[in-house]
């Protein structure tokens, strides 16, 4: 089974996912229990957009795990608390993706938000219980390995569509003492600011932001 583990993730780095998910099932059928290889198949699900297969493999893997570390070094129970968190996210159209250099604005960044981060404003009614069960899955993470760099992230993000800036810097405050180069982390705690207008403070967040790629 651990073999079919090993094959399935380099298929899985070759792009390869249909492959991909047919060794995972090979070593389901070997060793059901493996948690790390429902994990796997629920990471390879979520890039197909199969979101809702996604979420029963990380909650077979909640299920099945306690805290062992998987063979990339992670730990899997956290891992797939925090893959559960994304797949309900972007399941119901809240996207964790990393942010292109190109979308830093030259002026002042209030008065010019792109077009395609305006999804970060505008959360419908119907979509703040799974903000806050993604939060949920988050903290889930958090409570295992409280250096989980994108469980502070994208928790900071969604308290961001939930207008709640105070709590957003401070997940991303913590998510930049775990690395300080996270280009995301520097840029909403830059829009957070902004919004509670403390405009200088958010104006070096966004400059650092700018620097992280060089």
């Amino acid at each position: 089974a651990n073999d079919l583990l090993v094959e399935g993730k380099r298929l899985h780095d070759a792009g390869k996912y249909e492959e991909d998910v047919a060794s995972y099932d090979k070593a389901i059928e070997i060793k059901p229990e493996f948690a790390d290889v429902w994990n796997s198949k629920g990471k390879t699900l979520h890039r197909l957009e199969k979101y809702e297969e996604a979420i029963e493999c990380f909650d077979k893997t909640i299920e099945r795990c306690d805290n062992a570390i998987g063979i990339d070094g992670n730990n899997v129970k956290a891992e797939a608390w925090i893959s559960k968190a994304a797949s309900l996210g972007e399941m119901y159209g809240i996207q964790f993706k990393p942010i292109p250099a190109t979308i830093y604005p030259q002026e002042k960044y209030t008065a010019n938000m792109k077009k395609e981060y305006l999804r970060w404003l505008g959360v419908t009614q119907a979509q703040l219980d799974i903000l806050y069960a993604v939060i949920e899955c988050c903290d889930k993470a958090i409570e295992i390995d409280e250096k989980k760099l994108n469980a502070w992230s994208n928790k900071g993000l969604t308290l961001v569509l939930l207008r709640n800036h105070e709590e957003a810097i401070e997940c991303f405050d913590i998510a930049l003492k775990i690395d300080d180069r996270d280009k995301m982390s520097w840029w909403f705690k830059g829009y957070s600011l902004g919004q509670l207008l403390r405009i200088e403070e958010a104006d070096i967040c966004m400059s650092i932001a700018e620097k992280c790629d060089e």
